[in-house]
């Protein structure tokens, strides 16, 4: 009996220490299911919090792209696409900008002075900070504006402010300040859409941009908006500000407006990929000035008879990742020997210029080639207003690249090879070689 009860004392203990193992066992199992799931959990959570940020991110890039309008490459009523968002934007207020910072290492250019022969000195130039700011009243009432901070802040200048008044495809109206349409770069002056390091010395001198007035303006576009217009009435250049036509540009800080300026713009676009323009400009610009000249005696120099013609013709043509522009451009300013008194300097009476220019887009690469020849003093006086003078052609060949990093930002570099007129009269030319290098942004 006493072995029985002890028997069944050791069994029971075994069964019970059996069981408790089992147990044990499931219960770990099963913490070790609850860690797993815990684990689980919290992962999902991680990755549920991280699209949660992700999406807010997503909310507030999309409200803020609402807010100061998404860039989209494309141009509106004859703005540059930075100025454009305002036309298009879900909300009435739209900011942009764009900007470029240059270098230019001169090689062998020499500049020959009373001194002797000296080297042109190598630069490195915050060359613009702009600052584009839209407002849409209505659907049809549209304000645009363009700040300029030029050379570091050096300057300030005011280059658009104007109401755009929207009717029709056919007929709109634009009043205030804005760019003068004429040339190819000259409109689309951001340094995305254009090659080179510099906008072409015939954008800059002979239509010399980039030239913004005051006045009024009617545009619009027929047949499918294959051919479209801008015409339109502005201040008028002041020949007593100098004697060279961008230094007679008034820029609309208090412009002499006693002579305007009259313009008109014809472009035709068949299709995307092909584009044919040309433009002409006519005014008087004396600007009711005179003066009397100690000039050997005393004489009385009116410039009321000062007037300017400016004409140009430019294409774009793009195929299979090739894009070719050409621009030619001439002005002529009459009465120039009475300029030359007025200022005591040399005075344009002719000038002209041509480009091409060929790139290809291969990726983010843009490499291009661009032949150029231009002179602002193909004709004109010397400061006696007697004595005819002219200066050699400037010649430019560029080779260069972009990279465009984003669609928005392009870094560039180029060589050009160039022969610079020394402007001493005697038609000789010099080594203008130089190289550049520049960043771009847009937004």
């Amino acid at each position: 009996m006493k072995k029985t009860l002890i028997s069944l004392a050791v069994a029971s203990i075994v069964t019970s220490s059996l069981f408790a193992d089992a147990q044990t066992d499931a219960l770990k199992s099963e913490l070790k299911a609850l860690t797993e799931r815990l684990n689980s959990i919290e992962t999902q959570t991680v990755e549920t919090e991280e699209k949660t940020d992700s999406l807010l991110q997503e909310v507030a890039d999309s409200k803020v792209a609402d807010s100061f309008g998404n860039y989209n490459g494309q141009s509106y009523a004859g703005m540059a696409p930075g100025a454009s968002k305002v036309y298009t934007n879900k909300n009435k207020l739209s900011i942009g900008g764009y900007g470029k910072v240059d270098y230019i290492n001169y090689r062998d250019q020499t500049t020959k002075t009373s001194a002797g022969t000296t080297k042109t000195a190598d630069q490195s130039n915050s060359y613009r900070a702009i600052i584009y700011v839209g407002y849409r009243f209505t659907d049809n009432i549209i304000f645009n504006s363009e700040i300029e901070f030029e050379h570091g802040g050096d300057t300030v200048e005011v280059e658009q402010l104007s109401l755009d008044f929207l009717v029709n495809d056919m007929l709109n109206f634009r009043v205030g300040t804005y760019v003068v349409p004429i040339g190819l770069v000259s409109v689309n002056h951001e340094p995305t859409l254009f090659n080179p390091v510099n906008r072409p010395l015939t954008e800059r001198n002979i239509i010399p941009s980039t030239w913004y007035e005051n006045g009024g303006m009617v545009y619009g576009s027929f047949i499918d908006s294959t051919l479209s217009y801008r015409t339109g009435i502005v201040s008028g250049f002041n020949a007593s500000k100098g004697a060279t036509l961008r230094k007679m540009r008034g820029e609309g800080k208090k412009s002499a407006a006693d002579d305007a300026g009259y313009y008109l713009r014809l472009d035709y676009a068949p299709s995307e990929n092909f584009n044919i323009a040309g433009s002409y400009y006519y005014g008087n610009a004396g600007q009711n000035s005179s003066k009397s000249i100690a000039n050997g005696a005393v004489v009385d120099v009116n410039l009321e008879d000062v007037s300017i013609n400016l004409y140009e013709v430019h294409a774009t043509a793009k195929y299979a990742g090739f894009e070719a522009n050409a621009l030619y451009a001439v002005h002529k300013i009459s009465d120039a020997d009475k300029v030359a008194i007025f200022n005591g300097k040399d005075a344009t009476k002719e000038g002209f210029g041509y480009y091409a220019n060929l790139n290809y887009t291969y990726g983010d690469w843009v490499p291009f080639a661009q032949y150029e020849v231009s002179n602002a003093f193909d004709s004109g006086y010397q400061a006696d207003g007697i004595t005819a003078t002219n200066y050699a052609n400037q010649k430019d060949i560029t080779f260069g690249i972009n990279w465009k990093t984003h669609p928005q930002i392009v870094l560039k570099a180029d060589y050009i090879v160039g022969k610079l007129d020394d402007r001493t009269n005697t038609g000789t030319a010099i080594n203008n070689d130089r190289f550049e290098l520049g960043m771009g942004y847009v937004f």
